[in-house]
């Protein structure tokens, strides 16, 4: 009897030994970043959004991630979500012009185009005002807009709504004064 319980304990602990090394780690949010980047590549834009979903589960404010995903979900017609992604961004980083152009796009095609004109000003004020060392103090990787396409669209935007462009000294640099950079823990 004894020895049939000491056989059934060995087995048991080898069961679980054999358990932990087949147990696969579990993948960092940048590999699963690569993953989705690969989906991309291919226009499977749906699947990359899932891996994107399970990386911002590993790191849920990284604004690589969350941009990545912003124009997955805009490529898949999900503009709400994307417009989600692309806010949060700007919560984490208040200088973040590429989630700005993200929301100012979906906003430009949803026909409200006053909205949208606000945040590319707001892009051409922080991307002319950004130096290296306010770069130096932003956690996250710098993504930022497109200024061409940027300037086109604030150009089309002007024009379509009889709006004379703005000259340049208008448009006031962000300064430490009058930007609240805000972070998101």
């Amino acid at each position: 009897m004894r020895s049939s319980l000491f056989f059934i304990a060995v087995l048991s602990l080898l069961s679980l030994a054999c358990k932990e090394k087949t147990t696969q780690p579990k993948p960092s949010s940048q590999a699963l970043l690569a993953e989705a980047l690969l989906l991309e590549d291919s226009s499977r834009f749906g699947e990359a959004v899932v891996k994107l979903n399970e990386a911002l589960k590993v790191t849920p404010n990284d604004i690589q991630i969350l941009y990545y995903r912003g124009w997955d979900l805009y490529q898949i017609g999900e503009l709400e979500k994307a417009f989600a992604d692309f806010n949060k961004m700007v919560q984490l980083d208040s200088l973040s012009t590429a989630g700005l152009y993200g929301k100012a796009l979906i906003l430009y095609e949803d026909g409200k185009y006053e909205e949208a004109l606000d945040y590319f000003y707001d892009i051409i004020r922080i991307q002319g005002d950004l130096d290296m060392s306010k770069n130096k103090l932003r956690k996250q990787p710098i993504i930022d807009a497109p200024l061409n396409y940027v300037f086109e669209l604030k150009d089309s935007v002007e024009s379509f709504l009889g709006v004379e462009s703005l000259p340049a000294d208008s448009l006031v640099p962000f300064t430490d004064e009058n930007v609240e950079i805000v972070t998101v823990d």
